[in-house]
């Protein structure tokens, strides 16, 4: 059975989270985030994340679907995640994230009424910050025994 949210989703009507992300009437295909996905999505949130006061604007980088790249973009450099079989690429759903803000207690927010894209209320500077230097090679595995 699918997750029925109405906590944070009444400007549209109530939303089921899928593995698509948010969902006003999901078809019978639809399903449910995978669980380690909406693990590694919570581990990456509770770490680089700040919760704020407002829902950010749905723009790319700031909505459910920029969160998943940058999660999937952590996941998969060889520094955090040296043991990936075979170079593997670790894939999140857009679902998955969606998850695991609510799960965290994150207010969520369609981006408009058919999108399966969300908003939140989360400060993205930190794990911009981290995913820039992280581009840059500036981070070191040291770097990831300190929090904050």
């Amino acid at each position: 059975m699918l997750e029925v949210l109405e906590n944070g989703f009444s400007k549209y009507g109530p939303y089921i989270i899928s593995a698509r992300g948010l969902e006003l009437r999901p078809d019978k295909s639809a399903l449910l985030p995978n669980i380690d996905e909406v693990e590694i999505c919570e581990i990456v949130i509770a770490r680089w994340i700040d919760k704020r006061k407002t829902i950010n604007r749905c723009g790319h980088n700031f909505n459910s679907y920029g969160l998943k790249h940058a999660v999937e973009q952590i996941c998969n450099n060889d520094i955090i995640n040296p043991d990936r079989p075979n170079g593997e690429n670790v894939y999140i759903s857009n679902g998955a994230i969606i998850q695991a803000a609510a799960d965290l207690g994150f207010a969520v927010e369609a981006c408009s009424p058919n999108s399966h894209f969300a908003a939140f209320n989360m400060g993205f500077m930190r794990l911009l910050k981290f995913v820039k230097n992280l581009e840059l090679g500036r981070i070191t595995i040291d770097d990831l025994k300190t929090k904050k």
